[in-house]
């Protein structure tokens, strides 16, 4: 399962995610494409834009997560 969360937002967002009964790994992949809304990318920086991805804990069927400013952010969880 995917969630994708959009923060358009010029402050983090801290938010409670609620999946009901589903289980889930405590470990999840994330993904975060973050940016202000006048970023592009160039010839001279042509990742200023780019997704970043990490492995992050503390997923569960309730969870509160931290959405960066002006991103859009995916979590991948993995069902138990």
């Amino acid at each position: 399962m995917t969630l994708k969360v959009v923060n358009a937002q010029d402050t983090a967002v801290r938010s409670t995610v609620d999946l009901g009964g589903l289980r889930v790994r405590p470990t999840a992949k994330v993904t975060s494409l973050t940016g202000t809304p006048s970023d592009m990318n160039s010839i001279a920086e042509p990742e200023r834009v780019a997704p970043v991805e990490w492995r992050a804990n503390g997923f569960s069927s309730s969870f509160t997560y931290d959405f960066p400013a002006h991103s859009v952010t995916f979590v991948t969880l993995t069902e138990r």
